[in-house]
């Protein structure tokens, strides 16, 4: 087995390893802070939570590649919350009563996002500064 995975690296693949709990949370307590922005699409929202699993369970058993899933994931998943968010507020600003869908679960989830974005990000620039110093 090579070096210990640094922090930022632990902190993405412990993110995906734990997304049971998020799963949990949700089907238990009502409290989605992973795919609030699928709440419409039962299907793609259960979907979501397989692929992060699958996400979780890749970076366990193939550390190297933590980063690139990470990077993959969470972009992906800021561009669906941003578009998400996005098409709730022109429907607020042009529906009679003007109520907006952004709920607590979409700042939490972008938050979170961010968050395993910029760690991913991290990780791979410092793998990426390892390699060519090693040439």
């Amino acid at each position: 087995m090579g070096a210990p995975a640094p922090p930022l690296a632990r902190l993405v693949r412990g993110y995906y390893l734990a997304t049971p709990a998020f799963l949990l949370a949700d089907l238990l307590l009502g409290v989605d802070v992973r795919t609030p922005f699928l709440d419409a699409l039962p299907a793609l929202k259960w979907g979501w939570y397989a692929v992060a699993m699958l996400i979780g369970l890749a970076c366990w058993r193939w550390p190297r590649w933590t980063a690139h899933l990470g990077l993959a994931e969470a972009g992906l998943d800021i561009v669906v919350l941003v578009l998400s968010v996005g098409t709730a507020y022109i429907n607020a600003a042009t529906s009679e009563s003007g109520a907006t869908t952004l709920r607590a679960g979409s700042v939490v989830n972008l938050v979170l996002s961010a968050t395993m974005l910029m760690a991913s990000y991290l990780v791979a620039q410092s793998h990426l500064s390892t390699t060519t110093r090693r040439r």
